[in-house]
């Protein structure tokens, strides 16, 4: 089993996780019906002391996908290594760089001893704060958000009134809840 199918199947055992037809790419999918991720897949290739990773992206298809507030999860190779990008930032990232004949932009992830690199012309771009959001542990995955501006985020929590009752749910009810307010929440603050 290739790290994608890995991914997937462990995905599959914590989250409800459908195939997004509806975008027109088998590799989109929709977990909890609460967002859309697009997998894309390389296994590592080695470039001198550095490991690296090549994927394509479809820059009409990553449009899309900006539209319904998705995201590009990258798995390097072992599912273990995934970097959940949104993709409005990824195509803020490329909108300046140029497509190859297929329209589609070409990326190398470079992982180095000490981090995961994406490198855009010259400049390198940390990936640190992507990885591992879907963080895979002892078979289990486990999910993982990035914390950000604490106090906007309680002070929204206030606003929407967060009042459930957690007592009374099964936990992926909880999980599922609590998932769907940080993404209501992460896209107010412009996410």
């Amino acid at each position: 089993m290739n790290g994608k199918n890995e991914f997937l199947h462990k995905l599959k055992e914590k989250s409800s996780v459908e195939r997004a037809y509806n975008l027109g790419k088998p590799s989109a999918y929709k977990i909890d019906d609460l967002e859309y991720i697009y997998l894309r897949y390389s296994r590592k290739y080695a470039h001198g002391e550095q490991l690296e990773y090549w994927y394509g992206v479809e820059k009409e298809f990553l449009m899309k996908l900006t539209e319904i507030d998705g995201f590009v999860v990258f798995i390097a190779e072992n599912p273990n290594n995934n970097f959940k990008i949104p993709a409005k930032y990824l195509l803020e990232l490329l909108k300046s760089e140029p497509t190859a004949n297929d329209d589609n932009w070409k990326i190398h992830i470079f992982e180095t001893r000490t981090n995961f690199e994406f490198r855009i012309s010259k400049e390198k771009i940390d990936l640190s704060d992507y990885l591992n959001l879907y963080q895979i542990d002892n078979g289990e995955i486990q999910f993982h958000q990035k914390q950000i501006l604490v106090k906007e985020i309680s002070k929204l929590s206030v606003e929407k009134n967060l009042d459930v009752d957690f007592d009374n749910l099964n936990i992926q009810d909880q999980i599922r809840i609590l998932r769907k307010n940080q993404l209501d929440i992460m896209k107010k603050i412009g996410l």
